[in-house]
């Protein structure tokens, strides 16, 4: 059986299923959007079990409990990404900005479902980003599923 990401009742945790003693985790998520969205990330790839974020031990004294960075994760989602490291993580960071941006909050909000469509459209127009793979369609596809939650 192969591990997945599952969100408890309330959308509070995620956690690694199956639970294995020693292994187990929560990452605190803002609502239940934002759980959706790492499952996702986790889903395609693009998040590791367990996150690169911080943690803090959880009120059993053992499991620890990740916190989503400020600006939620920087996802590495660009095909080409090896050819500029570099200039792929300013580019990443910039559109994983926008994509936390839109599922932070348990309502959608047209603004930054706006702004996450024109940030990638932008991209979209990029040379530079053209370069690194921002057109091919696993990058549209994860921004469509993205704008889906």
């Amino acid at each position: 059986m192969s591990e997945e990401l599952r969100k408890t009742p309330d959308g509070r945790f995620v956690y690694p299923w199956p639970i294995v003693k020693g292994q187990k985790y929560l990452i605190a998520c803002q609502c239940e959007r934002a759980a959706h969205y790492l499952i996702l990330l986790f889903e395609l790839g693009l998040l590791v079990s367990p996150p690169p974020f911080e943690s803090i031990p959880h009120s059993d004294g053992t499991t620890p409990l990740y916190q989503i960075p400020e600006d939620g994760p920087v996802v590495a989602f660009l095909p080409k990404r090896s050819t500029d490291p570099s200039a792929a993580l300013g580019i990443e960071t910039v559109l994983s900005k926008a994509m936390w941006r839109f599922v932070k909050s348990e309502e959608v909000d047209d603004a930054n479902k706006l702004a996450l469509e024109k940030r990638f459209a932008a991209q979209l127009a990029c040379s530079s980003c053209q370069g690194l793979g921002i057109g091919e369609e696993s990058v549209a596809r994860l921004v469509e599923r993205v704008l889906e939650i």
